[in-house]
């Protein structure tokens, strides 16, 4: 759940708006475009590099 807050945080910089949100095995979730997955890879990197989990 982190790691999408971060990321949707992140896109809200860059576009002024969260991503719309999609149903995925019942329940909500962020919908990246694909021209968008580096979000979510900076994202993940810098959870991982600080040292959440």
């Amino acid at each position: 759940m982190k790691i999408e807050m971060w990321a949707n945080e992140s896109y809200k910089e860059r576009y002024g708006q969260i991503p719309l949100m999609q149903s995925f095995r019942g329940t909500q979730s962020s919908a990246y475009p694909p021209a968008d997955l580096d979000i979510l890879d900076a994202t993940i990197k810098g959870v991982i590099a600080q040292g959440h989990g």
